[in-house]
């Protein structure tokens, strides 16, 4: 499993998640799933992260140019 953030032509980040199966040394299936962010409940803020999800600006630097 893979946690993974994307953009498509500048717009937004994106978050997902990409699932690959392995037979032997080779790639059998992938699955991806990508959803928009989202804001935590208010609830969950116990759990929420200290640190935010966007890339830091030297990631992303140069991706819309």
């Amino acid at each position: 499993m893979v946690e993974l953030t994307a953009t498509y032509d500048g717009d937004s980040w994106l978050q997902g998640v990409q699932l690959l199966e392995f037979r032997g040394d080779k790639v059998a299936r992938e699955r991806i799933y990508v959803t928009e962010a989202w804001e935590a409940p208010e609830w969950r803020a116990p759990w929420r992260s200290a640190t935010p999800a966007d890339p830091p600006d030297e990631v992303t630097a140069g991706l819309s140019d």
